[in-house]
């Protein structure tokens, strides 16, 4: 059945936050829910690569709020994309470093009236039973959403969910579908590992005096991180899918990642990984080049992240179970002033307001609402977060709303959705 155009876009934002009664959210089951998505211009037969024609015909739309799913199935040769080193970003142009360099360091003061950078926001908490509950906002402007359904796996890899951005639906662009999995930016496999990306700046002291930032006194750098060990390659949108492809466990994450290079997609900013699985073990994986001058993967646990808060602008019982844009390793927190971290990222309001409602037991539904005091809406105007998931590495489940809107949440059972 053709799906109106209108279901197509995007919901208009607002800047209200829509609660529910506390008893009751109107959960909807995803895979239950939905219309196909079909277009007069899809010419199904002739779509690359192999069973890509299979991956769209599953294509549905889930409303009230604009949410998609397929079950992916087109062959993605990701041994091909880590060998390829096309993305690497060491080619210099000194007109362009200027450029971002100066984009990144001639800024104002902030104030109120300046806007304000997405700012992606989470923690961890448990449930009565003792699971451990993995819970994230993802801060942009990029809706709809598309949760992937990954069961027609390698052999070896784990089948898996992945909540992946779309900026535009475009479906004169069948690429621009099939090439979601490369940005997923969260999610969780069959073995409940759980993996999440959050956005960091890039700032160094390599004492280059040419161009100093007036507030931090120190260079920025011009490229994100970049390992050159001979090994094979990674970009920082891939990770998240390779991480829930190939691990089981946080353990098995830190080794994968240190199979291979890491090259910053971005070529100003940094990023750092959340991850979980279901023995409830957490980590925060961060690339840093310290003082031994070498790009370096790092596992944090929650007590680093406790270690480095002297330095954080979070003022919240239980801080360091919670994650933002702010480094956890000491080196890094300990080299960048309050203010430009709140200038660039300000997630201090939302994720202060989270902290405050947060609790170190909380039931899904209870930490979804508790997730909604961190999303946009609570200090940006015309803002409202992309989504807000709960996952439960445990029971493989996940509960998610979009908008800031409590009066949809859909849910997903991994161990039936993924049969």
């Amino acid at each position: 059945m053709a799906v109106a155009a209108a279901t197509l876009v995007g919901c208009k934002k607002n800047t209200t936050i829509v609660e529910a009664p506390k008893d009751v959210l109107n959960i909807i089951n995803l895979r239950a829910a939905g219309n196909v998505v079909t277009e007069a211009g899809y010419n199904l037969a002739n779509c690359k690569p192999e069973k890509a024609k299979e991956t769209l015909e599953s294509f549905r739309y889930v409303g009230p709020m604009p949410v998609y799913y397929m079950d992916y199935a087109a062959d993605v040769d990701w041994n091909k994309l880590l060998n390829d080193t096309s993305n690497r970003i060491d080619r210099y142009d000194a007109n362009e470093e200027k450029r971002r360099r100066y984009d990144l360091v001639l800024f104002t003061p902030p104030t109120d009236a300046q806007p304000k950078r997405n700012a992606c926001s989470g923690f961890i908490c448990h449930n009565k039973a003792g699971d451990l509950l993995f819970c994230r906002n993802f801060d942009d402007d990029s809706d709809p959403m598309v949760v992937i359904f990954n069961k027609d796996v390698k052999p070896g890899e784990y089948k898996n969910v992945m909540m992946c951005p779309w900026s535009e639906v475009n479906f004169a662009n069948l690429e621009n579908v099939l090439t979601l999995p490369t940005v997923a930016l969260d999610g969780m496999n069959e073995k409940g590992f759980c993996a999440a990306i959050y956005q960091l700046p890039d700032f160094q002291n390599y004492g280059d005096d040419t161009i100093v930032d007036p507030v931090e006194n120190m260079t920025p750098r011009p490229f994100g991180p970049d390992q050159k060990t001979g090994k094979k390659q990674i970009t920082t949108l891939f990770i998240v899918n390779r991480l829930l492809a190939n691990c089981a466990t946080v353990d098995d994450a830190v080794r994968y990642l240190q199979s291979l290079d890491y090259t910053a997609m971005s070529q100003h900013l940094n990023a750092h990984f959340y991850i979980a699985d279901a023995s409830g073990k957490c980590l925060t994986l961060e690339y840093w080049k310290g003082s031994h001058g070498q790009d370096t993967l790092l596992a944090l646990t929650p007590e680093d992240r406790f270690k480095s808060m002297h330095n954080s602008l979070i003022q919240a019982p239980y801080e360091y179970n919670s994650i933002e844009n702010y480094y956890c390793n000491i080196e890094a927190s300990t080299t960048h002033s309050e203010d430009f971290w709140q200038y660039y990222f300000s997630s201090k309001t939302r994720v202060s307001n989270m902290m405050r409602h947060y609790s170190l037991v909380m039931d899904e539904e209870d930490a979804l609402r508790c997730l909604q005091h961190g999303c946009f809406a609570a200090d940006e105007i015309n803002k409202l977060t992309d989504w807000s998931c709960v996952y439960n590495p445990v029971k493989q489940t996940v509960l998610f709303n979009m908008h800031n809107d409590l009066s949809s949440v859909y849910s997903i059972d991994l161990k039936e959705d993924l049969k």
